[in-house]
């Protein structure tokens, strides 16, 4: 978010708005049907670096209109105002806009704004491109905006994400209930978290039941390969069980388990590789460990959502969690035997 302030009398006035980059739109009236008004301030962009600040009770149609004047204009922002004077915030604006930038209000440029101060505040969306021509269309991954979206094309860029997305959409289907209704609310999934980050390893994803991390998946930097290698690892929490003595299914696909360090619950930790967990999911959905690991997956899983809410809503990746939803636990729905057609 970018934030503006000027003096303008005494108080203060803010204004909150989004900013789109419109290059070959001709009508904004799409980008804003979530809004609850349509009346406010809108500034706008010009390709010689001008811009222009106005008022309107119907800014997608003020913008078609600016639109047939000039043929220049690469983003559009709105700041919506339901009620109230429009004169006095729109003076500001040109007032702010004039401070940084040559303005194509000529009419009020240069007004005094008093000895309020103005602070106007704008989240960048996402830029809408839509030229005629094909070879100029943007592709998927081609000018991402905004950090959610960004992590998740870098996710979705590295190697083997693939199966990574397989198995994580198997754990989803295996020991999340209601996973489609839930998502959110109840369990989130983090994408390219920042949090425990070395020179050596990173999280690529991480998925939380209720207020508690059940899955994380880890990119280990291999030493010997170089920078360009790596390899996952990937830890899964359950609730505490015993391995039974009629397999040995654990000793095949466990790289380590090891006691969770966390207050929220008592819980096991096992840490696998790509290999490890293949086996463990093509393995005879009866064979002993596989049913008391997911058993005891999905005791811990139903317990921290059966608490109701979670912290990490804020870190919730929305592009991941229907990627893996979609893509991944539906997926193995259609492969699983037990279900009928």
């Amino acid at each position: 978010m970018a934030t503006e302030k000027v003096k303008a009398g005494s108080g203060a006035h803010a204004l909150h708005g989004r900013r789109w980059d419109i290059r070959e739109l001709d009508s904004v009236a799409f980008l804003l049907t979530g809004e609850k008004t349509l009346r406010g301030l809108y500034r706008l962009d010009f390709a010689d670096g001008e811009r222009y600040a106005g008022q309107s009770v119907n800014v997608a149609t003020r913008f078609a209109n600016h639109r047939r004047r000039w043929n220049d204009i690469v983003a559009f922002e709105f700041f919506p105002i339901p009620e109230g004077d429009l004169d006095a915030p729109e003076k500001m604006l040109i007032h702010t806009t004039e401070a940084e930038a040559g303005v194509r209000n000529i009419r009020d440029a240069d007004h005094p704004g008093g000895e309020r101060e103005m602070e106007v505040s704008v989240d960048e969306q996402v830029s809408v491109i839509l030229p005629w021509e094909r070879d100029r269309r943007v592709r998927p991954g081609e000018s991402v905006v905004g950090k959610d979206a960004e992590r998740f094309v870098e996710l979705m860029s590295l190697e083997g994400y693939a199966y990574v997305h397989d198995i994580v959409g198997w754990y989803l289907y295996e020991t999340c209930p209601d996973p489609v209704n839930t998502v959110r609310h109840l369990w989130t999934v983090s994408c390219m978290p920042s949090t425990a980050k070395s020179p050596l390893s990173r999280r690529a994803l991480a998925v939380n039941m209720g207020n508690l991390e059940v899955l994380v998946v880890y990119q280990i930097m291999d030493e010997e390969a170089g920078e360009a290698g790596f390899y996952y690892l990937i830890q899964i929490n359950t609730a505490l069980f015993s391995i039974p003595d009629n397999s040995t299914l654990a000793e095949e696909c466990v790289v380590d388990n090891f006691p969770g360090p966390y207050n929220e619950a008592q819980v096991r930790c096992w840490d696998f590789d790509i290999e490890g967990l293949e086996k463990l999911y093509e393995a005879d959905p009866e064979e002993p460990f596989r049913k008391a690991f997911l058993d005891a997956a999905y005791e811990l899983n139903v317990r921290l959502m059966r608490r109701g809410g979670t912290m990490f809503r804020r870190f919730h990746s929305d592009l991941l969690a229907a990627d893996l939803i979609a893509g991944g636990a539906l997926q193995w729905r259609s492969e699983d035997p037990s279900v009928q057609p």
